[in-house]
């Protein structure tokens, strides 16, 4: 079985329904949020011995976790933007491991900054959820 050619003749007619355009302002916030991201993980990767003197609480581990964050944000929303589901999951696991040590080590203000960033995320993602492969 054949499939016919688009009008363009560029390839095979699609017979499903199209995925819902992404909205600009999730577009936007995406791309704040994966420059966000990287600055925290180029900030915590140069700032490393600095980080450890300053902040007594910090152990490795959580110095892991809190890198560990940042690299699950920008996957996921790369992921997201790619209409994958497993991005929103992963943006929501960078969220829990940044407040979780956030909180732990007492940096409240970039838990609650975190939190509203993943949460207008999730708001604007809404229309475009039920795309999601």
């Amino acid at each position: 079985m054949s499939e016919a050619p688009n009008a363009a003749g560029a390839g095979p007619e699609s017979t499903g329904t199209a995925a819902p355009a992404r909205p600009p302002a999730l577009s936007i916030l995406l791309l704040v949020f994966m420059v966000a991201n990287a600055a925290q993980l180029a900030a915590g990767l140069l700032r490393r011995r600095q980080m450890f003197l300053d902040i007594p609480r910090l152990t490795p581990l959580a110095y892991a976790a809190w890198l560990a964050g940042p690299v699950a944000g920008i996957a996921g929303a790369i992921g997201l933007w790619a209409f994958r589901r497993w991005g929103l999951i992963a943006i929501a696991l960078g969220w829990a491991m940044v407040a979780a040590v956030d909180l732990w080590l007492g940096a409240t203000p970039h838990a609650i900054i975190a939190t509203g960033m993943v949460w207008l995320i999730i708001l604007f993602s809404r229309s475009i959820r039920g795309a999601l492969r």
